[in-house]
């Protein structure tokens, strides 16, 4: 979580390398395939499999609609997630106070 709120830089890249060294594995920099961000979710998701974190991260990075999709596609499905398919809709009662409907709805 530190290396995220950093952001791409030395002392993040610091940060992400600790977890892998404690993990047997190689160092990874600035140089290595992919960018910080493609780095830091793939950190994320081994470092805390089965912590349901993934999903924020794919959300948070906006990567939720791709990644899912690209699932979908490799398991052999006919299904499409949208960015309207990323939210809720908004009750009727709260339209009722004054707010509007999210897309899609």
């Amino acid at each position: 979580m530190a290396a995220e709120a950093l952001g791409e830089g030395a002392q993040a890249y610091t940060y992400i390398n600790q977890i892998r060294t404690r993990a047997g594995l190689s160092n990874i920099s600035s140089s290595s395939p992919g960018s910080f961000g493609d780095n830091l979710l793939q950190e994320r998701r081994v470092e805390l499999a089965f912590e349901n974190h993934r999903w924020y991260d794919l959300l948070r990075f906006g990567t939720a609609v791709s990644t899912m999709n690209a699932h979908f596609a490799g398991q052999g499905f006919s299904i499409t997630v949208t960015d309207n398919g990323l939210i809720f809709p908004i009750p009727q009662r709260e339209i009722d106070l004054g707010l509007t409907q999210n897309p899609g709805y």
